[in-house]
């Protein structure tokens, strides 16, 4: 199993129950987020090899989905197709990028 963006926004309403956001508010929180993953991904914060999660928006579902259903790494791993150890650097690379656009 490979869970991905474009395979859940299929699903409007499994997508909201997941992430506790509509496709469309997901949306806008990805607009803001894009530029500081682009500019992450000049840096050379981003060595090594790449992950299946290939998207910023794969990386940020994963961070929604474990934000709303605090599953294990290891489940949320499993969904994403994923290793435990792959899918944490996943979810706290993107999560910096979040919390500044998102300041609360």
């Amino acid at each position: 199993m490979s869970l991905t963006y474009e395979k859940l926004t299929r699903k409007p309403l499994v997508f909201l129950r997941i992430t506790g956001m509509t496709v469309k508010e997901f949306e806008v929180l990805s607009e803001k987020v894009h530029p500081l993953w682009n500019k992450l991904l000049k840096s050379k914060k981003l060595e090594g090899r790449p992950t299946k999660l290939r998207t910023m928006r794969d990386h940020l579902l994963a961070l929604l989905m474990y934000y709303r259903t605090y599953i294990t790494y290891d489940f949320l791993g499993y969904l994403f197709g994923l290793s435990t150890s792959n899918i944490w650097y996943a979810v706290n690379r993107v999560q910096p990028l979040v919390l500044k656009v998102v300041a609360i």
